[in-house]
């Protein structure tokens, strides 16, 4: 008889622990969950405008990057930014990569390979102030080396993306 008793209070200690537990840890990430609900948008799902909708922002997305003929005064910015940084431009190897059919898509990618000298933190300098003021611009690789006076060589290798239409 002496077990009941002993039963009721490691019971009523549990039901203790329980509503601590739940006031402690799971009413906050309640309220959590329920004010990300509250600030995120809910998903149009299956909603006949969704697909214009995502075909908008498709096109503002592509209308973010320069036109393809605007080629010239995105090279002209490049090699300004290295002029601004000290960085000559010792060559520089330009390349359109060309996909027929579907795959075109609507941006072009132009691939860029420069090779240059200088000190580490001009050519730093140059790659932040491209990569800033040229959003369309992706850094691909970067390879420093040190040639026989010590100086520093940098082949950069940049990818450049254009709207085709």
């Amino acid at each position: 008889m002496m077990r009941q008793p002993v039963l009721a209070i490691a019971g009523a200690l549990l039901l203790v622990a329980a509503a601590v537990a739940e006031l402690a840890w799971v009413a906050p990430l309640r309220a959590e969950q329920a004010a990300l609900r509250m600030a995120a948008p809910p998903m149009p799902r299956g909603a006949p405008e969704a697909p214009r909708a995502m075909a908008a922002q498709l096109a503002q997305f592509h209308a973010a990057f320069p036109p393809l003929d605007r080629l010239a005064d995105v090279l002209a910015g490049m090699d300004a930014a290295a002029r601004e940084a000290g960085v000559p431009l010792r060559s520089a190897e330009y390349r359109l990569e060309q996909r027929a059919g579907a795959e075109a898509g609507r941006l072009a990618r132009y691939r860029i390979a420069l090779r240059t000298a200088g000190d580490y933190a001009r050519i730093r300098a140059f790659l932040g102030q491209l990569l800033e003021r040229q959003a369309s611009v992706a850094l691909d690789d970067v390879q420093f080396r040190r040639t026989a006076d010590a100086s520093l060589e940098a082949d950069i290798r940049l990818s450049l993306y254009l709207r085709r239409r």
